[in-house]
């Protein structure tokens, strides 16, 4: 292998997004999106087609049109997968379930989330990798009200309305690497992550509330993807 190879052998695998946010923040534990998706699993995800599929947990794939309108017995019983992982390499495990869900159900202010978490009784342990969701009525769609398992313990003393990103312990394909409030949130892959590695190991979201200087980087290839709240023809046609 030549010097010229081993150097771009041993470079940084790295994307870089440019994002028009002063910072980045959790506005509540449930407000998803593309970058908490990268570091925070639930139970099931939705995929492209509109249809749950088991993340976390064992489970047929189930369609949209299969979803349970009727809980039998107000019951679930749940099975998490083996070999699923904290960033730390700590198993994920049943008390952390019921560790987040006890905290959800202590809040009454996440009710106006989503009154649908009103209708859990609660999370009933049976061992590490098996519980109960016991439903006080049942729930349509209840499958949205599990995508997001955070570690015990790691809610203490938490804003749940103002998670800070430096505060989250991952189980997704990335993890934190470091953050720098109003300009940039670096994420690094996960090496305990139980899916498929990303390819890429680095990724770096650059903030900037001025979108016309994003869309400069853009067009000098400062950075490698722009992150497109509202769709704009003009602005695609001049990129």
């Amino acid at each position: 292998m030549s010097g010229k190879e081993q150097e771009n052998k041993d470079e940084i695998n790295e994307v870089v997004i440019g994002d028009k946010w002063e910072n980045f923040k959790l506005p509540n534990l449930f407000d998803t999106n593309y970058i908490s998706n990268l570091v925070l699993k639930g139970l099931w995800e939705i995929n492209e087609k509109g249809d749950y599929e088991p993340v976390l947990v064992e489970e047929d794939y189930v369609s949209s049109n299969d979803i349970i309108l009727s809980i039998p017995g107000l019951e679930k019983r749940v099975t998490l997968k083996d070999k699923i992982f904290w960033q730390d390499g700590t198993p994920i495990t049943s008390e952390d379930v019921k560790y987040t869900y006890d905290t959800i159900l202590e809040n009454d202010s996440i009710m106006d989330i989503n009154e649908d978490y009103s209708k859990i009784e609660g999370i009933e342990i049976i061992n590490k990798e098996e519980f109960n969701i016991v439903f006080k009525e049942n729930v349509k769609d209840w499958k949205k009200l599990f995508g997001i398992i955070f570690q015990e313990g790691s809610l203490e003393d938490m804003d749940i309305y103002n998670f800070s990103v430096e505060d989250i312990i991952a189980n997704g394909p990335y993890k934190i690497a470091e953050y720098v409030n109003g300009e940039y949130l670096l994420l690094e892959k996960n090496d305990f992550y139980f899916g498929e590695a990303p390819e890429i190991d680095h990724i770096r979201i650059l903030f900037d509330t001025d979108f016309n200087n994003l869309v400069g980087m853009l067009k000098n290839e400062e950075i490698d993807l722009l992150k497109i709240k509202n769709f704009d023809l003009e602005l695609i046609r001049n990129l």
